[in-house]
């Protein structure tokens, strides 16, 4: 590993790592205002746990630094888990389609990282009370994964670090495979994630 490479790598690692506990404190912020909710208490709670249990894994992977765990993913419920995480606090509307069977070769680790950090700029963008839509595209030689927002789009919210899209590029590209934005037909920004799907039994996913 380079210098420049193992620098970007810190960044990236920093950044995540601060996102996470920036939602375990609004969210235990939230708890506190809901203290006489027992039910919303323990929600907050499994949120809270559920950050940290990622940021753990996120440690794990980094400091292994090992391809180990990849292998072939069923992507429905790794997308399902990562929406969750990554919208935790997250008071608007999310959205999630994950019809079809749906399988790639993959680290769950570090594509989960790529996706939540997707759907991390999805919900800044969106807002407090915006909608957020997220999709399980199957169907030929290739599973795409949409992230969509409705905020202003791309280039009409200040950058603040700049790093979660790039690094996301650079996860999925050593994948195998990509990343491309657009405009969403809810009005905001949309994130297309693509990678080679594995044939289910002699049918293609």
């Amino acid at each position: 590993m380079t210098e420049a490479t193992a620098d970007e790598g810190f960044r990236e690692l920093c950044h995540d790592a601060k996102q996470s506990l920036a939602t375990i404190l609004l969210l235990t912020s939230a708890g506190e205002a809901e203290v006489d909710d027992r039910e919303q208490v323990l929600r907050r709670l499994n949120q809270i746990a559920g950050q940290t249990r990622w940021m753990a894994s996120m440690l794990e992977d980094v400091l292994s630094a090992s391809d180990d765990d990849i292998g072939i993913v069923d992507l429905a419920p790794l997308l399902e888990r990562t929406v969750r995480v990554a919208s935790a606090g997250f008071e608007g509307t999310v959205r999630l389609f994950t019809d079809g069977d749906a399988q790639a070769v993959v680290s769950p680790r570090r594509l989960g990282r790529a996706l939540t950090n997707i759907v991390n700029n999805a919900v800044r963008a969106a807002g407090p009370q915006g909608c957020l839509q997220v999709r399980l595209v199957t169907g030929g030689r290739f599973v795409a994964i949409e992230v969509e927002d409705d905020g202003p789009g791309f280039g009409a919210l200040p950058t603040v670090h700049g790093i979660g899209l790039a690094a996301a590029r650079r996860a999925v590209a050593s994948l195998g495979g990509t990343v491309r934005t657009g405009a969403s037909p809810l009005g905001g920004a949309l994130v297309r994630v693509s990678l080679p799907a594995v044939s289910s039994g002699s049918a293609p996913c």
